[in-house]
């Protein structure tokens, strides 16, 4: 006798944000296989990003210019070593899978997408001039925190229990732990270990999340209001 798992509930609930592991993991090995003649269409450049949103404004743009604007939303698929895929996968699980369990998997897309966007908007805010391309990745799972930290503030919310957390933790201090990597972001940007690092994409997910979370996602059926 088979092992259904369209009739598991666990898969019936995750079966969105699992298949997005699936892709990013996908795309990844691709990466790897086919080098930068793969994913280097899919990185966003800075200052190319600028000269396309700066001709479409003015309504000149070409078909090169729309491409180059959907690089905000495709290097959120992209990773920089399998370092980076692994600890990003943990996480995106992780604060996923709570928005889905607390806001259904509808709302936990659209918080992807918004804050693949604002985490790219921020890494090219503060290099406008950068002909650097970058991956964005790490910027939608700090959106997911900023998301679960605005609601962990709005809201009272049930405690987490999703892998790999051993134990119930209280959502307010999981949600100031995802806050800890935001405040060391912005200490490394001054810094020498900003290098190489897409933290404008960190910050902008980050605050991308916890804008949304503030000012739109509503109140979880399991959850009450703060203020």
């Amino acid at each position: 006798m088979g092992l259904s798992l369209s009739g598991n509930p666990f898969v019936r609930r995750h079966w969105v944000l699992l298949g997005i592991i699936v892709i990013m993991s996908v795309i990844y090995l691709c990466q790897e296989f086919f080098g930068e003649v793969f994913y280097g269409p899919w990185m966003p450049i800075p200052v190319l990003v600028v000269e396309s949103w700066n001709r479409l404004l003015a309504g000149s743009a070409h078909a090169a210019d729309w491409q180059q604007m959907s690089t905000m939303f495709t290097s959120a698929f992209l990773h920089g070593g399998l370092d980076h895929i692994l600890l990003n996968m943990v996480f995106l699980w992780l604060f996923g899978a709570l928005l889905t369990e607390l806001l259904g998997k509808g709302a936990m897309i659209a918080i992807f997408l918004f804050t693949a966007l604002t985490a790219s908007l921020g890494q090219v805010l503060l290099n406008v001039e950068s002909t650097i391309p970058f991956i964005g990745a790490s910027g939608v799972v700090m959106g997911f925190e900023g998301a679960y930290f605005g609601l962990a503030l709005r809201y009272a919310l049930p405690n987490p229990h999703v892998w790999p957390l051993a134990r119930p933790v209280a959502p307010i201090q999981l949600g100031v732990f995802a806050g800890v990597g935001v405040i060391y972001d912005l200490s490394s940007i001054a810094g020498a270990s900003a290098a190489g690092i897409a933290y404008g994409a960190h910050i902008g997910g980050f605050i991308g999340g916890l804008a949304v979370a503030l000012s739109l996602l509503p109140c979880p059926k399991s959850a009450r209001r703060r203020f």
